[in-house]
């Protein structure tokens, strides 16, 4: 949920009606008369909107082990879905049922013990998987190593960062945080979406991904801060609810967090050159492409609630 994907994704678009891209630079100005542009908006309301109302729904109505088999699930698909961006030589090594069962046990070891259980799910899987991918060959290879070592990047990026959210679910007080953190993501998304389509000009790292604008990243974090003042109303009913200072804060360290996230997935994506990491939700890409921002905002929001004991 970050700047980049939207962004890429009207491009690609953009490129397929012929027209020149909204992302930024000299023709941003000129995307909204794009219908590639429009089109690209449109789908994305369509299936972004009803997402993140039951995505809501689910934090606010059910129980925290149901959230964490839904975030089991997420880390399956998203291990899936980076299994298939890897080059051709090491996704022959690393098989997509070896990656998908190991991030199924890292989230099923947080549903069962939490924080520890989702630590040894790790420990195991790893140990596991780099056994199974370089261990066992019978003769050394660079190509076994840089396999092993891709494919336990995969399983603490995606299903170990993400289960940070089933935690954060779990604790006292902790479906109004999740809701806060999807909030202010997603306004972030929405935020630099828009700005770094309509005004984006500057780039903001080309290397990594030449679509995303220093516009766009400076509206997403304005969209985090608006995030984190509209959970504070809200939350104004909890009795240890964050004060409005805080809320602000957090609103804007979760979209900076969250953009580093995005930023981690865009230099996968131009490592295999491909724009969307899959085509799970219209207009959006794939899982990866909504999940990204919270690689490490996840992990940031429920470290942060521990560690000053901010529990409601």
């Amino acid at each position: 949920m970050s700047q980049q994907d939207p962004q890429e994704s009207a491009e690609a678009t953009a490129q397929a009606t012929g027209t020149n891209g909204a992302s930024g630079g000299a023709a941003a100005g000129a995307a909204p008369q794009s219908g590639g542009w429009l089109a690209n908006l449109r789908n994305r309301a369509l299936s972004g909107i009803p997402a993140l109302a039951v995505v809501l729904a689910v934090i606010a109505l059910a129980p925290s082990f149901v959230l964490s088999l839904v975030v089991t699930a997420a880390g399956a698909v998203g291990i899936a879905e980076y299994q298939r961006l890897l080059p051709e030589p090491l996704r022959q090594r690393v098989r997509l049922e070896l990656l998908v069962g190991a991030a199924v046990l890292i989230g099923l070891g947080g549903l069962a013990l939490g924080y520890l259980g989702m630590g040894l799910g790790l420990f195991v899987t790893v140990a596991a998987v780099t056994a199974a991918v370089w261990v066992r060959e019978p003769h050394p290879s660079q190509d076994g190593l840089s396999a092993a070592g891709a494919a336990a990047f995969g399983l603490v990026l995606i299903p170990w960062l993400l289960t940070h959210a089933a935690l954060i679910h779990g604790l006292p007080g902790g479906a109004g945080m999740l809701a806060m953190l999807v909030v202010v993501l997603s306004l972030n998304d929405i935020f630099a979406y828009l700005i770094g389509s309509l005004l984006g000009s500057r780039p903001l790292m080309p290397t990594v991904s030449p679509h995303k604008t220093v516009e766009g990243a400076i509206a997403g974090l304005v969209g985090g801060v608006a995030g984190g003042f509209l959970t504070w109303v809200w939350l104004l009913s909890f009795p240890n609810g964050p004060g409005f200072s805080e809320a602000l804060g957090l609103g804007a360290g979760l979209a900076v967090v969250g953009q580093m996230g995005d930023l981690v997935e865009s230099k996968l994506k131009r490592l295999v050159d491909v724009r969307e990491s899959g085509t799970f939700l219209p207009g959006h890409g794939g899982l990866l492409d909504r999940l990204d921002s919270y690689f490490f905002a996840a992990p940031a929001l429920y470290y942060y609630i521990v560690l000053t004991d901010s529990y409601f």
